[in-house]
């Protein structure tokens, strides 16, 4: 069902993760998700990147 495959540099991953956490202080509604993806910052696969993309579009919408 999801792409197993590992990212190939976490590090950009574990970055984004940062950036959203210290987000999560003003937009409570992202804090559940956050914490879920925070979870897997030690082996990240694809489709969290892909989730952490998606949170990124929802707080541009939401910031706009």
């Amino acid at each position: 069902m999801f792409e197993e495959a590992d990212i190939h540099e976490p590090s950009s991953y574990r970055r984004l993760i940062g950036h959203i956490l210290y987000l999560v202080n003003t937009r409570a509604n992202i804090c559940f998700v956050v914490q879920h993806l925070s979870q897997f910052v030690q082996k990240p696969i694809i489709h969290h990147h892909h989730v952490v993309q998606h949170v990124l579009q929802y707080i541009k919408v939401a910031l706009a």
